[in-house]
């Protein structure tokens, strides 16, 4: 059994996210994955534009793999992202571009006048798509969304892996019928479990062999010496990453202090921080159940649930602040990723 991992880019400033691929590159991290925002979060909301960027890294390093957490069908036409991820591909070579993409957020989408009606339909299509466009000589679609006739991307790719975000009961599904992988985020690994086998069922009933689709997971993390400072930095990052996905609480049996903050909704006519100050109300006991932290060993016993949950590619979004998060890169990589490259080799 291998179980491989990746590593989150932070969300802003260039110098951190080359110093994350370069770090990546020289330890024995899998991958590097870059979120795809127009806004970014908090007070500073830079967002570089994910795909020259992930072009950038993977010709700063040889060996590590690139791939967007996670992109939207609403921005960019399937074709357009076809043809985007093909010639990355021929960029970087075979085997080292890979794309995350979900449902799409609010927070992306409704300042900018796009229309995401029904996304989740929305995005069955486009995978559909992409998939023809990388496979078929020749494609003619007539969906509700989309419309080719006799499209074509030249040259078609040699494979590059679709994570599906599959964080609701029907993008499971869709991730069972046409996911190379599924990324999903926010869970316990009881709920992992669980999700993981709605996932592997929409498999059987596609037609298609449960292990052909990998189990990843965006784990957040924090990792240090101190067990104390690793509770307090997670409460304090693990609470705003709760409320800002409200349905995640729900999932876990409890009720959220509010949904004005939920990024997968509709911004129209509410202000997104009205309910800031309820973030403190998020429950602390959810935050255990979620995120891993601690030292490196409370780490080791914590992932080990999610490998046992049926995880097997873990893409790390680390919370360590500012220069603690080389430290912590490391450390992760030495103590725990050789740990368990070692357990399941």
């Amino acid at each position: 059994m291998d179980v491989k991992f990746g590593i989150f880019t932070p969300p802003r400033g260039l110098n951190w996210i080359y110093r994350t691929a370069e770090l990546a590159e020289k330890l024995n991290y899998d991958s590097v994955w870059m979120p795809d925002h127009l806004v970014g979060w908090g007070r500073n909301q830079d967002a570089l534009s994910v795909w020259p960027t992930l072009t950038a890294l993977g010709l700063k390093t040889k060996r590590v793999k690139v791939g967007t957490g996670v992109t939207d069908p609403h921005r960019l036409h399937p074709s357009v992202m076809a043809h985007i991820a093909m010639t990355m591909e021929q960029i970087l070579g075979e085997g080292r571009m890979m794309i995350g993409i979900g449902a799409g957020e609010a927070m992306n989408l409704d300042s900018y006048g796009f229309n995401w009606e029904r996304p989740v339909s929305r995005l069955q299509e486009f995978l559909e798509i992409l998939k023809l466009l990388w496979r078929k000589r020749k494609v003619t679609y007539d969906g509700e969304f989309f419309k080719l006739k006799r499209a074509f991307i030249s040259p078609r790719p040699k494979h590059i892996p679709i994570f599906v975000a599959g964080n609701r009961p029907r993008t499971r599904k869709i991730t069972g019928m046409l996911g190379d992988g599924w990324f999903p985020f926010k869970v316990s690994p009881e709920v992992y479990a669980q999700d993981w086998k709605e996932v592997q069922q929409a498999a059987r009933e596609a037609g298609r062999p449960p292990d052909s689709i990998t189990p990843g997971y965006l784990l957040y993390t924090v990792i240090s010496n101190d067990p104390e400072k690793a509770r307090q930095i997670v409460e304090q990052q693990g609470k705003i990453l709760l409320m800002v996905s409200p349905n995640k609480m729900k999932d876990h049996g409890y009720e959220p202090p509010s949904y004005n903050l939920d990024a997968s909704k509709s911004w129209k006519d509410r202000d997104p921080m009205k309910d800031a100050e309820k973030i403190s109300q998020v429950p602390t006991e959810l935050i255990e159940k979620i995120f891993v932290y601690g030292t490196a060993n409370d780490c080791i016993e914590q992932i080990d649930k999610y490998i046992k949950a049926g995880c097997r590619y873990f893409i790390l979004g680390i919370l360590n602040p500012g220069k603690e998060r080389d430290d912590a890169i490391t450390t992760y990589s030495n103590k725990i990723i050789s740990y368990f490259q070692q357990s399941y080799s």
